[in-house]
């Protein structure tokens, strides 16, 4: 009996987290998290007997970077530090301590640049294990075979929460898995609880299925019946069609200007990367098409909410004043950060008293992170994010195969619509999302060492006797 060797065994369990991922309620739980925690390090532990290993690390530093960077700073919130040195970087977390020691009746045991220390040890640890799942797809997706595997595990992810979620909603039901959860069942969430977190899902799913539908288009032009060529295109074409229907029918309207944004981006992506300018309409098109495909199937339901969407909830709602409240804790510590996962323990203090109800997070992932680790740390963060994403267009711009480009494409369209919906939600802090996205983005990264070995094969000059022997043959 002949068992698969070890990468081959870590890009079949990196295909099984990127399906599973979403379906334990976006892994918000516990157990679930825990899971995809495990499961990357077991993903890991099944890659690093890989030759690839050094390349990917190479690769991926970017975002090993980016992530170890958070997942540090994360780390050294929660450390108890000395008393002056606290007080001198951190005068707001240093007078927390103080209150809450005196509200007590004792004296301050500890003082931490974080106001939640467990949360941010919590929160570290998991953005280690982000930027383990993201160097272990580094690996897996030097090979475009296993590659492969990791977009079926997206698709097969992104149609069953599709499919359950359309099931649940015609029948406006408001249980998941059995379980009531908050809402009326009037917005497709599939296994999310908030329908929000669920489009950016799907928004990213949508990425990966345009990169599929570019690749299948390139493909299809050197095929010689016409059977063939519809065979190629109409998966992917109807797979982006049905997936934006189900997007467009969660309600969101981030999530929907996310996807549309995207989807035109990567058709400019795709004119930067062929050098031709006919590509440019391809995203706008596709965006058309897949509105008139929402429409047709229902305008009301699909687009209703944004087209009755008022001035007042574009502007004047009440997620300006929670974002007020939000930067006046930058003020509390600008140069460390309230600490990473603290926002549910220190907002209610300064909760403005038109946002009822518990706010987790600050519905704005740049602001939040931004409050969370404080001003240089913010900065820095976004300088390696801006150099990850440099590399991933230097490197679309050098890879020979179209293949390459696709994984590239796909992973600068969920980048793409991370950044506007991140501005909008939180729906990166959703294990689920931010495990596809890092993963995503680790896979692309392995592209850069291919397109490294077909530069040098490409320059590398021919023997002597080879040339001599071209020679004769011109002749």
């Amino acid at each position: 009996m002949r068992f698969p060797s070890l990468p081959a065994g870590a890009a079949g369990v990196l295909c099984i987290l990127l399906a599973w991922a979403p379906l334990p309620f976006a892994s918000v739980t516990p157990g679930g998290r825990l899971v995809l925690t495990l499961g990357s390090l077991l993903t890991m532990g099944l890659a690093v007997t890989s030759s690839r290993l050094i390349d990917a690390i190479r690769d991926f530093r970017w975002g090993l970077g980016s992530l170890g960077l958070l997942s540090i700073w994360g780390l050294l919130q929660s450390l108890s530090l000395p008393e002056s040195w606290v007080a001198a970087v951190s005068p707001g977390s240093y007078r927390m301590s103080l209150d809450t020691a005196a509200t007590l009746g004792e004296a301050p045991s500890s003082f931490h640049l974080s106001y939640s220390p467990q949360r941010s040890f919590d929160v570290a640890l998991w953005l280690a294990a982000l930027a383990v799942a993201g160097l272990a797809a580094a690996v897996v997706g030097g090979s475009r075979r296993r590659r492969r595997w990791l977009l079926a595990g997206l698709l097969a992810g992104g149609f069953f929460e599709a499919l359950y979620g359309a099931r649940r909603w015609t029948h406006h039901a408001s249980e998941i898995w059995g379980v009531t959860v908050p809402g009326n069942g009037l917005r497709l969430r599939g296994t999310f609880v908030n329908s929000d977190h669920l489009a950016f899902y799907l928004a990213m799913t949508l990425s990966a299925c345009f990169a599929w539908l570019w690749w299948a288009l390139q493909k299809q032009a050197h095929l010689p019946t016409l059977d063939r060529r519809v065979a190629t295109v109409a998966p992917p074409l109807l797979g982006w069609l049905a997936l934006f229907a189900c997007l467009a029918f969660t309600g969101s309207r981030a999530g929907l200007v996310a996807a549309l944004t995207a989807t035109v981006v990567q058709g400019f992506l795709v004119a930067w990367m062929r050098r031709r300018r006919r590509w440019v309409p391809a995203g706008i098109v596709l965006a058309a098409l897949g509105l008139v495909t929402v429409a047709t199937l229902g305008l009301r339901a699909g687009l209703g909410r944004w087209l009755t969407t008022s001035s007042y909830e574009l502007t004047w709602n009440v997620r300006r004043e929670v974002y007020a409240a939000t930067w006046r804790l930058l003020k509390e510590a600008p140069w460390t950060g309230i600490g990473l996962g603290a926002f549910t323990a220190r907002f209610p203090q300064v909760q403005p008293p038109s946002a009822t109800g518990l706010w987790t997070h600050a519905h704005n992932d740049w602001l939040e992170l931004l409050v969370s680790v404080g001003w240089p740390v913010a900065l820095l963060f976004g300088v390696v994010l801006a150099a990850w994403v440099r590399q991933l267009l230097v490197c679309s711009g050098r890879c020979e195969r179209s293949e390459d480009r696709a994984a590239i494409l796909a992973a600068l369209g969920a980048m793409t619509a991370a950044a506007i919906h991140s501005g909008l939600d939180f729906s990166v802090a959703m294990p689920a999302n931010a495990f596809t996205l890092v993963v995503l983005g680790g896979a692309a990264a392995a592209t850069l060492s291919s397109a490294h070995r077909e530069t040098e094969s490409v320059i590398e000059p021919i023997p002597f006797q080879e040339r001599t022997t071209l020679s004769a043959r011109d002749r």
